[in-house]
């Protein structure tokens, strides 16, 4: 089992590697991480249309880093412009 700051650097390298791969036309933001879960909001910084799984693109960076968890897209936040996120880490720690 890995510590909570190992946790939680590995929580950080996911969210670079997820805004690395998407090139700034999308951001994931932590909202908040309670209990193994993170809420967070993907940011949509243009006006291009989702031709990926977003679920499968959060599961894959955090895979990336070294973390199981899974994602579900819960909907637009129109007052955010993004969408709303939780992810379940397996195995936290």
């Amino acid at each position: 089992m890995a510590g909570l700051a190992e946790v939680m650097k590995a929580v950080k390298t996911a969210v670079e590697t997820f805004n690395t791969w998407l090139m700034g036309d999308m951001e994931l933001v932590i909202d908040s991480i309670r209990d193994g879960t993170i809420k967070a909001l993907v940011k949509q910084n243009c006006a291009c249309s989702l031709d990926f799984s977003l679920k499968e693109e959060i599961e894959n960076a955090f895979k990336e880093a070294g973390l199981e968890a899974e994602a579900e897209v819960l909907g637009w936040d129109v007052e955010r412009s993004g969408y709303k996120v939780e992810i379940r880490l397996k195995n936290p720690g």
